[in-house]
């Protein structure tokens, strides 16, 4: 054995997810670079791997814990890439001679963060397990980095080099679980641990917005040996909940073969309880019979259709294609009735859209049978997307704000590290304040009709009094703004301020109730929550706004009456709801598109709730972060009597 060897430590760290039960991801990409570089036997002869920082520990108490460090790689996203400066700056304090590596997505093709920070020594382009083994072992050698690809360093003189570019590698890299990389951290940790496995990597499509497409886009396979003993692995070891980082799961036939192995240890071990995972595009039967396979083992965490918008102004402009909405509406059908989250997700500030055209889209997927779960995600300028190109910035007239990141759901930990990334908050078709409105009718969409608040009167008044989705929520909207001692008047008005507040450097796209425990939630899930505690007050003050679409008194009262009794709450483990309409029959026809005419009938509704959460913590963990996409907090196990 070779004394005297130097010490590698890879930093991949991640917020902490939940309040009292913390959970957090292991270190997998780190740890993919770490196993595939100490494979080789000149490297393994040479270093040694001391250990990984993986999650947002105090930073002058984690360089205090390490041990004669020689390099240090860091994986750098938009959660952890102001940590990680701040890491290696005060690493560098401490340990001037220490190698500083810094990797990932949100290190951008060109030199620029050598030449903002002193700190960092060397840059990784791309995918870091060829370079970063080619580092060790010229810095074990002669210290010569002309040779190496896709990176760039400074040279004695202090010159900044960039290398040239190579393409990608094949993928028969060893696992880092299988090597037992990860062996210590779960048995040293009291965490609660999250897996990442890649099947396949690449991705190919070019979407504008997006980085991903731009790393190589023919997708390559892991040997397939290899990630069923992954699998295994991560059944063996009891992980609940595991990602599986590919662009476009389902897209080859093998990965039904890999949800039958799935489904098989979760029959025999129960673990994994829960699979998520990047559906592909074009591949709509295929994913849903996936689905239908994993919901019926309850560890399907929903299918994804990623839409980005309806508007086909926008799609041409992003370089993406989108599938029919007559073929969305069937799909939308088939996952209804077999009772299977399924959700779209759309994109905030994309070039070409307006106000309007975002607002029409939304109410297309909702008459399209949309009503369970509807993602929206902000437009953020990711450094190595086309779209961050000047050029692509200029021609769209795109404007941004660096702006705090949070990530939700996870704790906000006193004097931790602020996180950055640069949120698109205007283009030449929609001004700043139309942004700010448009995400207001995003939250009130995802409040009242996603998780429910409102969903019944919407469906209601679309089918018997032709009152379009987005007039019904946008009339919520000037309601609420006029209205401002209801709790929608007291939501329109923080929740505005906080979004019109974002582009001046202040406010944020996140809320906080210590009633719900010391985690971050998005403000759509925020606003449903601020409205629970006074439940009932809310429907006394809605009644207002309801009476301006003239429903019959006595469909309104029986309608008012399903729409509250179908709402879980807190300790409400069972409802009966005594009507004179056939509403609950109604509804589920409509979800299938089958539309029946509502009956004058009188009937009993029954229903149960098998988790019943008593306290609001629970309650907002299960039904609102874990089972939004689902409709959870929406009574479905029912039994009607006639």
């Amino acid at each position: 054995m070779r004394m005297n060897k130097k010490n590698i430590y890879m930093v991949q760290v991640d917020h902490l997810y939940g309040n009292e039960e913390k959970s957090l991801y292991l270190p997998y990409a780190v740890g993919l670079i770490a196993a595939f570089a100490l494979a080789d036997d000149y490297i393994n002869s040479n270093y040694t791997l001391k250990g990984f920082v993986f999650w947002r520990q105090n930073i002058h108490e984690a360089v205090a814990a390490l041990d004669s460090p020689f390099i240090i790689g860091f994986s750098c996203y938009v959660w952890n890439t102001e940590y990680n400066k701040a890491f290696a700056k005060r690493l560098k304090e401490v340990y001037p001679g220490c190698t500083v590596v810094f990797g990932g997505h949100n290190v951008p093709e060109n030199t620029t963060m050598l030449e903002q920070f002193d700190y960092i020594d060397i840059l990784v382009h791309g995918e870091g397990e060829v370079p970063f083994k080619a580092l060790l072992a010229a810095l074990a050698g002669n210290g010569d980095f002309s040779g190496i690809t896709n990176i760039s360093f400074r040279n004695l003189t202090g010159e900044i080099i960039k290398t040239p570019s190579a393409p990608p590698q094949a993928l028969d890299l060893p696992s880092p679980y299988l090597e037992g990389y990860f062996d210590s951290i779960i048995s040293k940790n009291d965490f609660s641990f999250c897996a990442v496995i890649e099947t396949t990597r690449g991705c190919p499509h070019h979407c504008s917005y997006c980085d991903w497409g731009s790393l190589g886009s023919k997708i390559r396979q892991f040997p397939l040996e290899k990630v069923r003993k992954e699998i295994e692995w991560i059944s063996e070891h009891k992980i609940e909940y595991f990602w599986c980082a590919d662009s476009s799961f389902g897209i080859l036939e093998r990965d039904h073969t890999i949800v039958e192995w799935l489904i098989e240890l979760k029959m025999k071990t129960g673990y994994p309880k829960v699979f998520k995972v990047n559906y592909a595009e074009n591949r709509e039967r295929d994913v849903y019979e996936i689905c239908r396979r994993l919901n019926e083992v309850d560890m399907n965490k929903g299918a994804t259709l990623s839409l980005q918008s309806l508007n086909p102004v926008v799609l041409k402009n992003i370089n993406r294609k989108s599938i029919s909405m007559e073929l969305f509406a069937e799909m939308m059908a088939l996952y209804n009735e077999a009772n299977i989250a399924m959700y779209a997700e759309l994109i905030l500030g994309l070039p070409g859209e307006t106000y309007e055209s975002f607002c029409r889209g939304i109410a297309t997927l909702l008459e399209s049978g949309q009503h369970n779960a509807l993602n929206l995600h902000a437009l953020v300028l990711l450094p190595n997307s086309h779209m961050a190109n000047p050029e692509y910035m200029k021609n769209f007239g795109i404007k941004t704000v660096r702006t705090e990141f949070f990530q939700f759901h996870c704790e906000k930990a006193e004097n931790d590290i602020p996180e950055f990334y640069d949120l698109v908050v205007a283009t030449d078709t929609m001004a700043t304040s139309m942004w700010v409105r448009a995400t207001m009718f995003f939250i009130y969409i995802q409040t009242f009709h996603q998780l429910g608040l409102l969903q019944f009167f919407a469906i209601y008044l679309f089918h018997e009094k032709n009152v379009k989705y987005d007039a019904f929520y946008s009339k919520l909207l000037d309601w609420s703004e006029k209205n401002k001692d209801t709790l929608c008047g007291n939501i329109y008005t923080d929740f505005s301020k906080k979004l019109s507040g974002i582009p001046e450097g202040k406010g944020s796209r996140s809320y906080m109730n210590s009633l719900y425990g010391n985690i971050v939630w998005p403000l759509e899930e925020g606003a449903f929550l601020k409205i629970l505690p006074q439940f009932e007050q809310f429907y006394i003050e809605i009644e207002s706004f309801l009476s301006i679409f003239k429903i019959e008194n006595d469909i309104y009262k029986d309608l008012l009456n399903y729409q509250m009794g179908m709402m879980k709450l807190p300790g409400k483990c069972k409802t009966v709801i005594s009507l004179n309409h056939d509403f609950h029959n109604y509804f589920k026809r409509i979800y299938v598109h089958s539309y029946g005419k509502l009956e004058d009938l009188k009937n009993i509704v029954r229903a149960k709730d098998k988790k019943c959460a008593k306290a609001w913590k629970e309650y907002a963990t299960e039904n609102v972060w874990y089972g939004r996409n689902d409709s959870r907090n929406i009574f479905s196990d029912i039994n009607v009597e006639l």
